[in-house]
């Protein structure tokens, strides 16, 4: 045993089963309850937690526990006393999963999940949030006898609990907004990112997503929106892991533990005591503005200094939670801060050299630039805000910081503004007997020699291989060859690999990845390899084999979405989400900022992303009003509102897009186009509008319209859900409606559903309602009610159909009365204005139509039909 070993109570003899005893999980130890004092006047420092006094070690007991719990004495030693610990806390068993819970909780979450749950916008449509939160409360019921939840069920429960509790009127301030930001490229990547990550990973997951996502949102939404999305993730992170902290409400210049338990944040509390005293002064140095800050660099120096002391003995003092026996994280970037100054002989100078020498830039132009920019657009300069703001001023300054200043200044800024966990480790060990000695990292570098051995052993492979767009490789026939010889490859290179290329690795990687999915790989391949050979596929090609290195990655990605409609339509989805995915994962080892996105948007409406995320601008103007069936809007009495939002900002803004998504912009422009801009229309919408948008807030019409949820408007499936949803939806709520609303309400809405139903898809059948006997609404002939004469809008548009008991069937196959033969017209005009009016009644007070009225009807049926047989 060494001198060191002895001193941690080590035995002078080493035990013959020393191997054993190594391989034997280590025992957490538990610190004894800190007594609590007053804080001292000056910052402690720190010492290591008292334990049992140590004993002669050829006497001493050394404990190792078992993986049972049990504690084996050394040979040789007597046992010796414990040091006071913690009662255990007893185990709670998991409820077992029967197959019938399984089965009921699924039954009881698939109508939640039809809504599309999503970690920064709650749901896929925002504006159905009032339906999602309806349904939330249905599963909550559906569950409530259900022992056995998902781990991940947990994080969904409370997300929704605070999107439809506590944080649901902020959440519809920020909605729009939030469903723009989330549909944008970068976010999308951060959210795909997070859904990978297991359940048991969660903490670690919603760490990620936020230091993905925050900056964006923050920049395009603003600080309100930020706030609320952090605490909507770190509902979902806690739920599932109690002890979960998020980085970006951790302060910088405090010790922190993530993941820990009660004991070890005790020993983390007191061993960094100091540490935070000296953190805490930093918060100091930024109050008074920008002005004040650049003022106080030079005050920063004595903080890092001190900082730097203190850090070895949080170490020591630390020591064991930070080998990584446990799953407690220790984190402090302030710590991180101090790497590449703390090193060196004169900590105060090395950080006052390096800030000094980043500010002292301010007299070039650009980095001005980058100052009124960045720094100067924070209205509250505090250390929190200058740490949000810090990544832009770094990103902006990083080429001539690093010209004029070297590395450190930058390591230390980012580290200072790391939104992410700065995770610590233990100190490196230094021999006993020499004094501490720095060591440089040896980093490998690509001599001649090992150039000239790597191109020996790889020159055969890069000859005959090459990635190609959508194929992925100009070889796949035989896959064993190429598999074998990807080995064989990688086998004599090990020792040489750092001469090789981006491009080169990003080859070797991803054929790797194919021969780890052959599977997959030779159930696609032939097909992409048909449309890579056809015409198109040629053509789309031709950019690609004759590009250069330099431009390599825009003539990837052109190639790529040129063949992706074709990949789509003659592979399938899952080929073309699998060849995306590879030639993603190619492109980013090839170019950090390459990437190559499957055109999911454009392959499904002929738009760009960004287009679509102009159209999501365009629809939160109406989003407001909670856009649904039957009512249309989610509150009746608003319509004239609702009427001004869509003259003055939808339609314009629809109006004005280059590329528009159809049908549901025709579809929803025709539709309030109908009510808006006809008056007698706007006037029945307006008088029927209360009474049917009170029905939709029911639990019944909550239920009937939830099928709507399923339908993605944008989706290639649209027009025929769209058709069967309306139908669905209008069996259910027809007989609630005329029972609640009247039979003129019930004609009322199927006319406007029928106009929107014919929009999405012309060859739709809506069947119209036969009035019902409803006791409720029936005219009492007791009373002297006279009929109320209502003419009826003859400004409709020519797609409505007059309100009748007969059914109303539209298809392909029927004339169109808005374009009819010119003869025809001078006979309906005729006959329109020869008619008398329309008799209806209130909507209360129904009257079935008369016998003489029928036979009215019939013969004027034949004298038209006579006219037109004269006609012809």
């Amino acid at each position: 045993m060494s001198e060191l070993g002895e001193e941690e109570g080590c035995p002078k003899e080493q035990p013959a089963n020393l191997d054993a005893i190594i391989a034997r999980p280590v025992k957490r130890p538990t610190p004894p309850p800190l007594p609590k004092r007053p804080p001292p006047p000056v910052a402690p420092m720190a010492r290591p937690l008292n334990t049992a006094a140590p004993v002669d070690a050829s006497t001493a007991a050394a404990e190792i526990p078992t993986s049972q719990g049990a504690s084996v004495p050394m040979p040789g030693s007597t046992p010796a006393v414990p040091p006071p610990a913690l009662p255990p806390t007893p185990t709670q068993q998991p409820a077992v999963c029967t197959p019938e819970q399984q089965k009921k909780f699924e039954e009881c979450v698939r109508p939640l999940t039809a809504f599309q749950p999503h970690p920064l916008s709650v749901i896929k449509i925002p504006r159905q949030i009032d339906e999602a939160c309806e349904e939330f409360k249905k599963f909550q019921t559906c569950v409530a006898d259900v022992e056995c939840h998902p781990l991940w069920a947990k994080g969904m429960t409370a997300m929704f609990s605070y999107a439809c509790g506590e944080g649901g009127e902020g959440y519809k301030k920020v909605r729009q907004c939030l469903r723009k930001i989330s549909a944008e490229e970068t976010v999308k990547e951060c959210v795909t990112t997070f859904s990978r990550g297991a359940p048991t990973q969660a903490c670690l997951s919603a760490n990620s997503l936020l230091t993905c996502a925050i900056a964006p949102i923050q920049t395009e939404c603003g600080e309100e929106t930020s706030d609320w999305v952090i605490k909507y993730v770190t509902k979902f992170a806690t739920a599932i892991d109690p002890r979960c902290k998020l980085a970006s409400q951790l302060p910088i210049g405090k010790v922190i533990g993530v993941g820990c338990t009660a004991e070890e944040e005790a020993i983390i509390e007191h061993c960094a005591a100091p540490l935070n005293d000296i953190g805490a002064r930093m918060e100091e140095l930024f109050q008074g503005g920008l002005q004040a800050m650049i003022k106080n660099v030079n005050s920063l120096a004595p903080v890092f200094a001190g900082g730097c002391n203190l850090t070895d003995e949080f170490r020591q003092c630390a020591s064991f939670l930070l080998t990584g026996r446990t799953p407690c994280v220790v984190s402090s970037c302030m710590i991180h801060a101090g790497d590449g100054i703390c090193d060196q002989p004169d900590p105060t100078k090395a950080i006052d050299d390096n800030l000094s020498c980043v500010f002292a830039q301010v007299q070039e132009p650009s980095f001005a630039k980058c100052i009124r920019t960045t720094l100067t657009t924070v209205k509250q300069f505090t250390l929190s805000s200058f740490r949000n703001i810090l990544p832009k001023f770094v990103d902006c300054t990083e080429e001539i910081v690093r010209a004029k200043c070297g590395e450190t200044p930058i390591n230390v800024l980012r580290a200072m503004s790391s939104p992410d966990i700065c995770p610590v480790g233990p100190a490196p060990i230094v021999p006993v007997n020499k004094g501490p000695e720095r060591v440089e990292p040896q980093i490998p570098t690509c001599t001649p020699e090992k150039r000239e051995s790597f191109d020996q052993c790889t020159r055969p492979f890069y000859t005959r291989y090459r990635m190609l767009p959508i194929t992925l490789i100009n070889e796949m026939e035989n896959m064993d060859q190429v598999c074998s010889d990807v080995s064989i490859m990688d086998g004599c290179s090990i020792s040489t690999r750092v001469c090789s290329s981006p491009e080169q690795t990003a080859l070797k990687k991803m054929i790797e990845q194919l021969c780890a999915s052959r599977e997959a790989f030779d159930h696609y391949k032939i097909c992409l390899k048909s449309v890579a050979s056809s015409q198109q596929g040629t053509s789309c090609m031709s950019e690609f084999m004759s590009s250069s290195p330099g431009s390599r990655c825009s003539s990837l990605q052109n190639a790529a979405t040129c063949m992706a409609k074709q990949v789509g339509e003659s592979c399938g989805d899952d080929a073309l989400t699998y060849a995306f995915a590879a030639m993603n994962d190619y492109a980013r080892m090839m170019d950090g900022r390459c990437r190559v996105d499957k055109p999911s948007v454009s392959l499904a409406t002929g738009c760009s992303e960004q287009d679509m995320v102009a159209y999501l601008s365009c629809e939160s103007s109406i989003d407001p009003f909670s856009f649904r069936p039957i009512s249309i809007i989610g509150d009746g009495s608003k319509w004239n509102e609702m009427c001004t939002a869509f003259t003055t900002s939808y339609k314009p803004c629809v109006e004005k897009m280059k590329c528009r998504f159809e049908p549901v912009s025709s579809a929803n422009m025709q539709l309030f186009d109908g009510i808006c801009n006809r008056p007698l229309t706007l006037r029945d919408q307006q008088s029927f509008g209360k009474c049917l948008s009170d029905y939709t807030n029911t639990e019944k019409g909550q239920k009937c319209i939830a099928a709507m949820a399923e339908v993605d408007p944008m989706a290639p499936d649209a027009p025929s859900k769209m058709c069967q949803v309306l139908n669905t939806v209008l069996q259910c709520a027809g007989g609630d409606v005329e029972k609640e609303c009247g039979y003129d309400a019930l004609l009322h809405v199927y006319e406007q559903h029928t106009l929107w139903a014919q929009s999405y898809n012309k060859s739709c059948v809506v069947q119209s309602p036969e009035p019902k006997s409803v006791p409720s609404n029936t005219l009492d002939q007791s009373k002297d009610v006279e009929p109320q004469h209502v003419t009826r809008d003859e400004t409709t548009p020519s797609g409505v159909l007059q309100k009748d008991i007969t059914p109303i069937v539209i298809g392909v196959d029927v004339v169109d009365t808005t374009t009819p033969a010119p003869q025809e017209t001078t006979m309906t005009t005729t006959t329109t204005t020869e008619a008398p009016e329309t008799t209806t009644t209130h909507p209360k007070d129904i009257t079935t139509p008369s016998v003489k009225g029928a036979a009215t009807s019939l013969l004027s049926a034949i004298l038209v039909f006579f006219i037109t047989l004269r006609v012809f």
